[in-house]
Parts: C-alpha cells; sequence; structure tokens
C-alpha cells in the first residue's frame, strides 16, 4: 500500500506529462485523450495501491518505498521521563505535527470548496421551473434514466448544470427560452455534462485538491480538466450540429462569456474555462480521424503504463545485509520483528507519523536519527531491568510510550527514529527490536482484551534462513536456499511471578529451535514446499509446547510463508552451511 507522498509524487509525474503532452499536442490529438488521463492521475492520486510492471518508469529505482508501521518507544521503571538526558530538549516535537498540518490544509480547502457550494445551491433552490412549450419539447426528446429538470433563476449570468443524481439545467432569467439555436446550443452543452457524469468527476477533482492540496501539480490539474472537460462537450455540440454551426455556437459562448461572474467549482458552466483556448477548439473541430484514435487509445496506454504502475518487486520482501546478523527476525514483507529495516541508506517514515518522507542521515552519526536520540535510546537499558517483572516492565514500556499526561511524543519519535536505521550490529538492537518491542505488545495485546472482553494472545514473528553452497574448484558456490517465516502466539499466565529475562528464554527458545531443526534438513528435502510446511508447522508447535512454562505459555502458531531453490542438480553439498541463525529474532545480551 502506498504512502500519501508516495501518491501525490506518483500523480505529480503523471500529471507532469500529460501537461507536457497536452502543451504539444492539444490541437493533434482528441480533447477526451486529456480527460482519460486526468481520470489515471486521479487514480493514482486517491487509491493506495500499487499496479507493479516491467514498463513502469520507476523500474530499477528506490524513489518510492513501501511504508510499515512499527512500535514505538518504551522505558524501564527505573527511568522516568524526568531522568531522561537533557539532550531530550533538542528533539523536534516528530513528525506527527505535519500529519496536523496536512490535515488542517486539507480541512480548509474541503471547506472553501463546500461553503461555496452550498451558497450556490442555497441560490439554486431559488429557482423556478422552465415551463416553455420548446424547453417542454425538448425535454420530452431527451429522456434520461435520471430525473432531469430546466429551471430559471435570476441570480446566475450564464447557464449551468448541478447535480448527480437529480441533475438541473440552470438557465438565467435573461436568456430567450423560446427557442432558436442559441438555446438549443445551451441545451445541448448541458445535456452533455449530464449524460456523461461531468458533476460527479467534478467531485473527484476537488477530493484529489482537498487531499494532495500541497501539491501544486494537482491544482494545475484541477484547472486543466476543468477546461478540458468544457471544450469536449463544445466540441461534442459542434460535431451534433455540423461544421457550420462552429460559427454562431462561438458567438453564443461569447456573448454568455461576456455576462459571466461568480465561482461555481462543483457545477459544469456553459462558459467557465479560458474563452480563447475554447473558441480556438472550437473553429477547429471536425471529424475525429481513425488515426487520431489510435494515436489517443497508444498514448493513454503507454503513459498508464509507464507513468501510473511502480517497478516489479518494489513492494516485495526488502533484503537484510550480512552487518544486520543481530538484528532480529525478518518476516517476507521487510518487517523486523514489526520494525521497518533500513536498506541501502534509505529510510522511510513511519506511516503512522508522517507521509512517508524520506529522511536525510544525521551528519554526526552518518544515520537517520541523531547523537541525542541514540543516548536517549541507550538510557533506556538500565542495569538489572532483566529481572523486573513482566507487569512492571511492561507498565513502564506503556507508560513512557504514552508520555504520560503530557503526551510528550519525545520518546516515542527518537525510538522511530533510532529503528528505522539501527545497525543489526548495534549492542542495542537485541534490546531494543526484541525485549521492548515485545512488551510493548503484550501491554496492547491484553489492553484490547479488557476492552473488547475477547481473548487476545500475543504474538511474535520470526524468520529462519540457510543458504548452501557447493565448492567448484576451490571456489564456494551458493547452490541453494531455503527461509521460513511464522508467527506464534503466548499467553502470559503470571504476569507478576514472569521476569523479562523467563519472557525472553521462551522466546528465543522457539526461534533458536526454529532455525536449528532448518539447518538440520537434508538438502535435497528442502525444495519440497508441501512437505516442508507441514513439517514445520509440527516443529513450532513442539518447540512452543516445550518452552512453556506455568507462568507463560504458548497457544498456536502458523507457517506464514515457505520457500526453498536449489539451482543444480548432482552436486554433492558441502558440509559448509552458512545457516543465518543469526539473523533470527532474539538475540538478546
Amino acid at each position: 500500500m502506498l504512502s500519501l507522498v508516495e501518491m501525490s509524487v506518483a500523480g505529480g509525474i503523471l500529471i507532469t506529462a500529460a501537461v507536457i503532452l497536452r502543451a504539444v499536442a492539444v490541437q493533434r490529438l482528441p480533447r477526451q485523450t486529456f480527460l482519460a488521463l486526468w481520470g489515471v492521475a486521479l487514480v493514482r492520486l486517491l487509491v493506495p495501491f500499487s499496479l507493479p510492471a516491467p514498463t513502469s518508469i520507476y523500474r530499477g529505482l528506490d524513489t518510492l518505498e513501501t511504508t510499515v508501521r512499527r512500535a514505538g518507544a518504551a522505558v524501564p521503571a527505573a527511568l522516568s521521563p524526568g531522568e531522561l538526558p537533557q539532550a531530550a530538549e533538542s528533539l523536534s516535537a516528530g513528525p506527527g505535527g505535519l500529519v496536523l498540518v496536512w490535515a488542517g490544509g486539507a480541512l480548509a480547502v474541503a471547506a472553501v470548496f463546500l461553503l461555496t457550494h452550498l451558497r450556490w445551491r442555497r441560490d439554486y433552490r431559488a429557482s423556478l421551473p422552465a415551463e416553455e412549450p420548446f424547453i417542454r419539447m425538448w425535454l420530452a426528446e431527451h429522456p434520461l434514466r435520471r430525473s432531469m429538470q430546466v429551471r430559471v433563476s435570476d441570480r446566475i449570468d450564464t447557464p449551468l448544470t448541478y447535480g448527480i443524481f437529480r441533475p438541473v439545467i440552470l438557465l438565467p432569467k435573461g436568456l430567450d427560452r423560446s427557442g432558436g439555436d442559441r438555446l438549443s446550443f445551451v441545451l445541448a452543452h448541458e445535456l452533455t455534462h449530464v449524460r456523461r457524469w461531468d458533476s460527479l468527476i467534478k467531485w473527484v477533482l476537488c477530493a484529489a485538491v482537498c487531499v494532495h492540496w500541497f501539491n501544486p501539480l494537482v491544482w494545475v490539474m484541477f484547472l486543466l480538466a476543468g477546461r478540458d472537460l468544457e471544450v469536449s462537450c463544445d466540441q461534442k455540440v459542434v460535431r451534433m450540429y455540423g461544421r457550420e454551426a462552429r460559427g454562431p455556437y462561438a458567438r453564443t459562448l461569447l456573448d454568455l462569456e461576456s455576462q459571466r461572474t461568480g465561482l461555481f467549482p462543483l457545477a459544469s458552466g456553459f462558459s467557465k474555462s479560458a474563452l480563447e483556448e475554447r473558441i480556438g477548439a472550437i473553429m477547429r473541430s471536425g471529424k475525429i480521424g481513425v488515426w487520431g484514435l489510435i494515436a489517443a487509445v497508444v498514448i493513454v496506454a503507454v503513459a498508464t503504463a509507464v507513468f501510473a504502475t511502480t517497478a516489479p518487486g518494489s513492494e516485495k520482501e526488502t533484503q537484510i545485509p550480512a552487518a544486520a546478523s543481530t538484528g532480529g527476525a525478518v518476516s517476507a514483507d521487510g518487517v523486523l520483528s514489526g520494525v521497518t529495516f533500513f536498506k541501502e541508506g534509505t529510510v522511510v517514515q513511519s506511516s503512522e507519523y508522517g507521509f512517508g518522507g524520506e529522511l536525510r542521515p544525521d551528519p554526526e552519526t552518518g544515520h537517520c536519527y541523531t547523537k541525542a536520540q541514540y543516548d536517549l535510546m541507550a538510557a533506556l537499558k538500565t542495569e538489572g531491568y532483566e529481572d523486573l517483572s513482566i507487569a512492571e516492565f511492561n507498565r513502564a514500556i506503556y507508560a513512557a510510550l504514552s508520555g504520560g499526561e503530557q503526551g510528550d511524543m519525545t520518546m516515542l519519535t527518537a525510538y522511530e527514529r533510532v529503528l528505522m536505521d539501527l545497525p543489526g550490529e548495534d549492542p542495542l538492537a537485541p534490546f531494543l527490536l526484541n525485549t521492548v518491542q515485545a512488551s510493548f505488545r503484550e501491554y496492547q495485546d491484553r489492553l484490547d482484551e479488557v476492552l473488547s472482553g475477547r481473548r487476545n494472545d500475543s504474538s511474535f514473528t520470526g524468520h529462519a534462513e540457510r543458504t548452501e553452497n557447493a565448492d567448484v574448484f576451490g571456489d564456494t558456490v551458493q547452490v541453494g536456499w531455503a527461509q521460513a517465516d511464522y508467527t506464534f502466539f503466548y499467553r502470559i499466565l503470571d504476569q507478576d511471578s514472569l521476569t523479562v529475562r523467563e519472557r525472553d528464554a521462551f522466546l528465543q527458545a522457539i526461534l533458536d529451535g526454529m532455525q536449528a531443526w532448518l539447518d538440520g534438513r537434508d538438502a535435497k528435502g528442502l525444495t519440497n514446499q508441501e512437505n516442508m510446511e507441514k513439517a514445520l508447522q509440527e516443529e513450532l508447535d513442539r518447540l512452543g509446547k516445550a518452552a512453556s512454562t506455568a507462568e507463560i505459555a504458548y497457544s498456536g502458531g502458523t507457517v506464514d510463508n515457505y520457500y526453498g531453490e536449489f539451482y543444480y542438480e548432482g552436486i554433492g553439498f558441502s558440509s559448509q552451511k552458512d545457516g543465518i541463525g543469526a539473523v533470527t529474532q532474539g538475540v538478546w545480551s
């Protein structure tokens, strides 16, 4: 799932391509070409899911990363917020403030659109039905499945259409309604808006602007899409009445444009866009050739395939460098025990506290956290925390994470930043990734159980991985590998007697056991996925029951993913195994 910034960037790139194409070929392509491109851009801006394709412009680039939610900070009972190092004062309030800025801007833009629309709707309701014989006859000749009315108002200067399911064509009182070409042009234009559901399109455009108000390219799309809606209606009417109608239709547009005032953001107006562009498009209107239609289809298809898709594999597993061998368990979606792991120095913020924007490494630490933030995390690991009861330790963790009565997010922000880019070999990694995170999850699960009245056991995610090497004339060649991702559940039976050390030992026993079992399997049997998944499940259940005590008990588990692949047949496997047991979660110091 894409974050808001990723959607905005991807949509902005597509809008830029459409604007350039529009500037170059607006006179050579059907106007519907650009309407189709705006539609694709709207989907990219409002739908948070990606569509991988080998034709994507993002292929081979890591500019868009998948954001994942992660657990927050916790402190042992021995350390209260008031005792934290003075370095905390230099920390910012965190990216949560960006969410408030975005929400405030979105609400402000939405308020402008809605208040303007509601003000005009109040005037619209004061209109009267158009009872002229010509209009009644016209309505009878143009039936719709929706209920459509033609009304008259003395509070508008030019014709417009509003309403989605019960559309209304609203005519100014000064317009001659007895018949003639001018009235026919106006009604045909507005009927085109109704039939194409342009009022609904306007609502969707406004929604995109509200969500992406910070992106100037979205405002450009809003303006140009409105123009293209009007121009395409103009061209449709000219095709209906023939090329000889171009002059009279243009004169009608000029006369009505001279009377136009006001703003109708959610209505489709007869003369609402740039007059010069519309007149020029009308005078150039003609029959669209076959090659023009083919070019339009090809352009829309190519633009969608190139700009509206993502690179294949961009949301697949994040590979863990060898240097991260003590970092914890890695799940298939790149989450390290619930924490986003670093990837080639590029870090993406938690979706819970920002828009997924990229952070720059701190010059002093070389990582995406400051020394002050790292020191805060180092201060959490107080002497003797292992001998605290789970009740005491978990309670302190949750209190620190919530920021106390003041709601101070300093510790949470520091924890987020450090875990984004914490090297796996760092001495703090096992403590922060495993002990702290497990305790925080346990408190949340228990709280949810109390509030919901439903049993909610805690869960832990593990990963085991193994590679097989062969000797080829002195060279060590990798000839196969296997990996397993699994989740197990457990329940704390005596929170006052169970210590942090004992809880950690329970989790570690399962994790180490799964890795040892995978390392001990015959290599040639690792490619049988069905058998391996069944055997892994049995071993997980056996290990969980064996590790259970009177204070903590295994309550079930699942093998989430297993994959094994070997490249060559008939090669004798060496006894040299890169059983990456160190990569499994739970290496406590």
